[in-house]
């Protein structure tokens, strides 16, 4: 196999399984998306490139009509030539939140990268397969009551960009696991009502409890490879792995994303890698301010620790008298260690700022530490 560093998108190049017409219905396009592992398809018209459709995408659209034709939905994303090294592929797919890329050469379609090819060659490298996933997994994963609706588990799930999330019970055991694919499979039936004032027979789409559509979490040692790691994600077509201690309670996650990160980790770069997650349409005003907090932070943290890449994600939390609350999850990669710190607060900036002097001080710390050795 070749050196990861000489490795380019024609060396992973696949077909898709599907590519779908733009002017093929929403109906059409949910059931080949449901069958396809990226949960996305190229849409291609005359051998043409003209975007993608995402499960994401649909659901975050509201009433859609079942008979509307994708040529409405398209989105386009980042495009990418045979000669794209595989380093700047995983860092698309991770600053776009998405799980495949098109391969396009002048305006034709070409094929696809997907997240399970790269998977299955990073895999196989010493560096990366090797290293346990105790070096990336997330220990502060977000989850799920077991008693939860699908509509608002949905909701949850698209504004923090989650495609998967554990379901846990009352008493914080892992009960299993839930997907926007699971849920579409759900929103996609509509279920018959009638009631005052509603038309006998009116369709919308079905609302139950998540725990009627959880499925078996795929669990893993924390003292696994990320080799062993992939090769589970890939046999049980997952795209995230459960972490629990003895009495089945949380205690971390592994992400697809988890091993592209350490996939970046290897090429050294000047600036590390920023992603925030999670702003609405409603709030995009505020992103600069994010950016500037977070070159603030790397500036003084340079003094202490190398950071190699920052995850900031952004969760709304709505009250009654229109007020709007905002948890933020600080996840910041350093060649040894990753740190992850969440905080609250009524804006967006303050909590992120909380995150700041909180990680800011730990590291600290920690460096005085090592000195007092």
């Amino acid at each position: 196999m070749k050196p990861l560093k000489e490795l380019k998108a024609k060396d992973l190049l696949e077909k898709p399984k599907y590519r779908i017409s733009p002017d093929a219905t929403i109906s059409e396009t949910i059931g080949k998306l449901l069958r396809t592992e990226e949960r996305a398809l190229p849409v291609v018209e005359g051998g043409e490139f003209l975007g993608m459709i995402t499960l994401k995408n649909i659901l975050k659209r509201r009433k859609i009509p079942l008979n509307a034709k994708v040529r409405n939905f398209i989105f386009v994303p980042p495009r990418i030539d045979t000669e794209t090294p595989i380093f700047d592929i995983a860092d698309i797919m991770i600053s776009q939140d998405l799980r495949v890329l098109p391969v396009v050469k002048d305006k034709r379609f070409k094929g696809i990268v997907s997240i399970r090819k790269i998977l299955q060659i990073v895999a196989e490298d010493p560096i990366v397969g090797g290293a346990e996933i105790a070096e990336i997994m997330n220990a502060s994963p977000a989850s799920v009551g077991e008693n939860e609706s699908t509509k608002k588990v949905a909701r949850f799930m698209i504004m923090g960009d989650y495609r998967s999330l554990p379901v846990v019970d009352s008493r914080g055991k892992v009960m299993g696991i839930v997907g926007l694919k699971d849920i579409m499979n759900v929103m996609e039936k509509p279920q018959s009502k009638s009631s005052a004032g509603e038309i006998h027979g009116e369709k919308e789409p079905a609302d139950i409890l998540i725990k009627s559509i959880t499925t078996p979490p795929i669990t893993i040692s924390v003292k696994s490879t990320i080799k062993e790691a992939v090769s589970s994600m890939l046999s049980n077509d997952t795209s995230i792995l459960i972490i629990v201690d003895e009495g089945r309670k949380l205690i971390g996650v592994v992400t697809e994303r988890d091993i592209l990160e350490k996939v970046i980790r290897l090429r050294k770069e000047v600036q590390p890698f920023i992603q925030i997650a999670g702003v609405d349409e409603a709030h995009i005003d505020a992103l600069p301010k994010l950016h500037d907090l977070i070159q603030k932070m790397l500036k003084k943290a340079e003094k202490f620790i190398e950071v190699i890449a920052i995850t900031v994600r952004v969760k709304h939390h709505h009250h009654m008298e229109d007020v709007t609350k905002y948890t933020i999850s600080l996840k910041v990669t350093t060649p040894y260690e990753i740190y992850t710190i969440e905080e609250w607060d009524w804006t967006m900036e303050e909590a992120l700022n909380k995150c700041i002097k909180k990680f800011l001080k730990i590291i600290k710390k920690k460096k005085d530490k090592m000195k007092g050795r």
